[in-house]
């Protein structure tokens, strides 16, 4: 019997391998897109905007270790407090942190025995500020300008 291995079924096999098999002891956390998640798709995902939510996934902790997941910069923190499941699991997939402010971020994951930092930056972008068209912005200076050139002509009339 010749069977094909299609590229789902790879997939399918790596996630079996990443929840049933710690990959090794240390503990290590990364960011995920939440958007994918919903099709069983774990992409790691460091930009965000405001009105998305956060979402990560982490392996190597103690089974039931409580921890907090937090986003961190010099200005504030975002939290929440998980607890890892069967296997030394810690993921989001229930439980996303959302509220997220504009800013750059570090990842930390502090549990009852080490804090675990994800390596890259967290980017949360804000709204991008209107700004106005070439079109209006030119039409404006024409405005002007021809105000000043009238006002010129009728100076030198009087």
């Amino acid at each position: 019997m010749n069977k094909k291995i299609s590229g789902k079924n790879i997939i399918m096999f790596a996630l079996m391998i990443l929840f049933l098999i710690p990959l090794v002891s240390a503990a290590w956390v990364q960011p995920l897109d939440c958007d994918k998640l919903t099709n069983e798709e774990f992409i790691s995902k460091t930009e965000y905007t405001e009105e998305e939510m956060f979402c990560f996934y982490g392996s190597g902790y103690q089974e039931g270790e409580e921890v907090k997941v937090s986003l961190e910069n010099e200005e504030r923190k975002i939290s929440g407090e998980y607890s890892a499941s069967k296997g030394g699991i810690l993921t989001s997939i229930n439980s996303f942190i959302n509220n997220l402010v504009a800013g750059v971020y570090n990842l930390f994951v502090r549990g009852e025995s080490n804090t675990v930092q994800y390596s890259e930056k967290i980017i949360v972008r804000g709204e991008d500020p209107e700004i106005p068209e070439f079109t209006t912005i030119a039409a404006g200076l024409v405005l002007i300008g021809a105000g000043i050139i009238i006002s010129k002509k009728r100076k030198q009339n009087e």
